[in-house]
């Protein structure tokens, strides 16, 4: 009994001084809550604080802006001018460093919310380099964007934050490079998980400490070379990347700095871009030229020909060949256009007289740039006129396929009737012509026309009058574009056309690839829009019609409805999954024999929906308008597996009965 009271004893004391600790350890947990309710109160009170002086500085920042500007449009002597414009600068400047404050507390507080939107790479590195055009051509540095063959895609992730931090990064490379470059690298990695993408920004400017990499590569938030020596743009920048799940490092050079952004970035799958595709086509069959010395030792166009796989230095007497020049002459360029059979003189120059000399000579084959460039950007200008020239070809002989649009031609003149329908024709699409605008109403209730190309001057009801009763009549069915084609030019007749619903203005005589530019452009969006009603119909229709259900228990054996049922959406599942495969090779005109036999048996079991959307992919793929299947082909896949849904509870429903 003694031993049981010790051992009891000995219990009740081991409790007792675990009930102590644990009492202990609610009350640090309850001090420690406190201290981090007490840290989100302070960090709350210093970011409204930040908010408010910010709006307060801005505010007053805007005043004294907007007041130099309106000085600056006064008589001013030359330093006044001088003054002015420093004013501009350095305001511009600190306001930027004020938004620069602001976002650095909104990252530190936890105020900042992600976005994923699509973002096609080349299109946000030529943005960014857009808005430092001015101030590196002040300080004769030369821009060059160049993305790599693999890193031009549609990506997933914040626009707005990946701009932000390019624009902190070139922000800081220009400020401190006195002469030579800046430049923006796109490429792709698989080496790092953190650097799925990599922007790289280079400069040849003095270069940076080893501390300041050191800090970089500590992580924004290491106690190793504080914020004050990784300076606030780079502080955000490095943050602004881990909040992206990436990193921000430096790399040491020989000369100048090297900044590298590495981001998880995922590509954009469901995108399909035509330009892209063609592109990366293009750089396989069309040969390119560098036409001078200047161009042929230019590190960007070298960098240019090796990341594209471009068939760099072609014969000179090649059909397809695209020339290039950097800094030409205008004499360079006749003799060019004399000498080649180029498809298109492309022009690069670095200073703004010999700017305005090229482009006097108002040549359609010939392009002059003039940096920041991206090597994207040039690339299309370099190749897409190959194309062009095909396609023009193609639509002089008749054979253009897939690009067809129905345009209805609206002139009292039989003569300029003939004239623009022989055009239009040639270029490949399908015209009606008729003589006056009541006649052209009545047509265009009858016939879903893409595009009207309407006189503006006629006898009766002139084109105004007649393009608005189109519009009006046509609303509620997504009316045809509306072009004005006129020899008129007088003062408002633009603004006319405008007000009556036209979308566009063409002169005579008619330019052809400024009336097919127009035709494409405001006809595939008419037909784009007349398509998005189309499929809010298809929607609507029903999955499985139940009056086709009864007659078809009556029809056949009961016992075999569902065989036959099995069978159809096997075939149903077969179709689908071959139209996604002719899709993926390109060959949209495969889809139609395979969508057809969809249509039949659709109806056959009274799947109206699934039908209707056999119906529209048949159709679409005899107008060749494969984006349009791309884009609804997950749609329809969700359509058969709620018909197969609906189909296989009514067999069991029959079953039962």
């Amino acid at each position: 009994l003694a031993e049981s009271n010790r051992k009891l004893a000995s219990a009740r004391e081991s409790l007792r001084r675990l009930v102590g600790r644990v009492k202990a350890q609610v009350d640090d947990q309850s001090e420690h809550q406190a201290v981090l309710a007490a840290a989100r109160r302070e960090s709350l009170a210093k970011t409204r604080f930040v908010t408010t002086v910010n709006h307060e500085l801005r505010t007053r920042l805007n005043s004294l802006l907007s007041a130099a500007t309106l000085l600056r449009d006064t008589a001013l002597d030359g330093d006044q001018a001088e003054l002015i414009e420093l004013i501009e600068r350095e305001g511009a400047d600190l306001r930027a460093r004020i938004d620069q404050i602001l976002d650095l507390t909104n990252i530190q507080s936890g105020q900042i919310l992600l976005e994923s939107n699509e973002i096609f790479i080349p299109d946000l590195v030529d943005d960014v380099m857009t808005l430092f055009a001015a101030d590196a051509a002040r300080r004769g540095l030369a821009l060059w964007g160049n993305v790599s063959r693999p890193a031009a895609r549609w990506i997933m992730g914040d626009s707005g934050r990946m701009r932000q931090i390019l624009i902190n990064l070139i922000d800081n490379a220009v400020k401190y490079t006195r002469k030579g470059h800046v430049s923006i690298e796109v490429t792709r990695s698989q080496a790092d998980a953190r650097s799925g993408m990599v922007f790289a920004v280079t400069d040849s400017g003095p270069g940076i400490s080893a501390g300041l990499a050191e800090a970089l590569a500590g992580g924004a938030g290491s106690d190793r070379g504080g914020d004050g020596d990784i300076g606030l743009g780079l502080s955000i920048a490095a943050q602004s990347a881990e909040l992206l799940g990436g990193a921000l490092r430096a790399r040491p050079q020989k000369a100048g700095s090297r900044f590298e952004l590495g981001l998880p970035l995922s590509v954009c799958l469901p995108r399909r871009d035509r330009t892209l595709t063609t592109l990366r086509r293009l750089t396989r069959t069309v040969g390119v030229t560098f036409a001078n010395a200047a161009a042929k030792k230019d590190w960007r166009l070298r960098q240019l020909v090796r990341d594209w796989r471009l068939k760099g230095d072609a014969d000179a007497g090649a059909e397809s060949e695209s020339a290039v020049f950097l800094d030409p002459t205008p004499a360079d360029l006749e003799r060019c256009l004399t000498d080649t059979a180029a498809a298109a003189i492309v022009a690069i120059c670095s200073n703004r007289r010999r700017e305005i000399e090229l482009r006097a000579l108002d040549h359609p084959s010939i392009f002059v740039f003039r940096p920041p460039l991206t090597n994207y950007r040039l690339l299309k200008q370099v190749l897409m006129p190959e194309r062009e020239r095909k396609i023009a070809a193609a639509a002089a002989s008749g054979t253009v396929k897939g690009a067809s649009l129905r345009v209805l031609v609206v002139d009292d003149s039989l003569a300029n009737q003939m004239v623009t329908a022989s055009l239009v024709t040639r270029l490949g699409h399908r015209v009606t012509a008729v003589s006056s605008g009541r006649e052209a109403i009545q047509t265009t209730t009858q016939i879903p026309f893409d595009v009207v190309l309407m006189d503006i001057r006629m006898p009766g009801m002139d084109g105004f009058e007649a393009a608005r009763r189109i519009m009006q009549s046509q609303a509620p069915h997504a009316p045809p574009a509306i072009i004005a084609v006129t020899a008129n030019t007088l003062e408002g007749d633009r603004e006319a056309c405008a007000d009556a619903g036209m979308v566009d203005y063409v002169t005579k005589p008619v330019n052809v690839s400024n009336l097919q530019a127009a035709i494409l452009r405001w006809g595939n969006r008419a037909k784009a829009i007349r398509g998005e009603r189309q499929l809010d119909e298809l929607q609507s229709a029903a999955l499985l019609d139940r009056k086709d259900l009864k007659r078809l228990e009556k029809e056949v054996d009961r016992s075999l409805i569902p065989e036959i049922a099995d069978a159809f959406l096997q075939e149903a599942e077969t179709r689908l999954e071959q139209i996604a495969q002719a899709l993926e090779r390109g060959a949209v005109a495969e889809i139609v024999g395979h969508a057809q036999p969809l249509v039949s048996a659709s109806a056959s079991f009274g799947a109206r929906r699934l039908g209707r959307w056999a119906d529209f992919l048949e159709r679409a793929a005899k107008d060749g308008r494969d984006r349009e299947i791309t884009a609804v082909l997950v749609d329809v896949r969700e359509c058969f597996r709620d018909t197969k849904k609906s189909l296989t509870a009514f067999v069991a429903e029959l079953g039962r009965g």
